[in-house]
């Protein structure tokens, strides 16, 4: 993989990752009503699963391609 796309790749698995670890974290600490969601467990469990989902996208690209160095 060169190392331009790696780069790239890496960095917008983080952005995601940012991004939903922060929507997680606004749920907790302001539970609000959402408009047209009112379901905070569906909500905090939505976000939770992305945050999991992108970190294990980038514990495979971490594993995966420092193997085939």
């Amino acid at each position: 993989m060169s190392a331009k796309v790696e780069y790239a790749l890496r960095d917008y698995l983080r952005g995601k990752l940012a991004y939903h670890r922060m929507n997680f974290d606004l749920l907790l600490d302001n539970p609000r009503p959402i408009p047209e969601h009112t379901d905070f467990m569906q909500a905090l469990e939505t976000e939770l699963t992305q945050v999991a989902h992108y970190h294990e996208l980038l514990e495979v690209l971490e594993n995966e391609h420092g193997a085939q160095r």
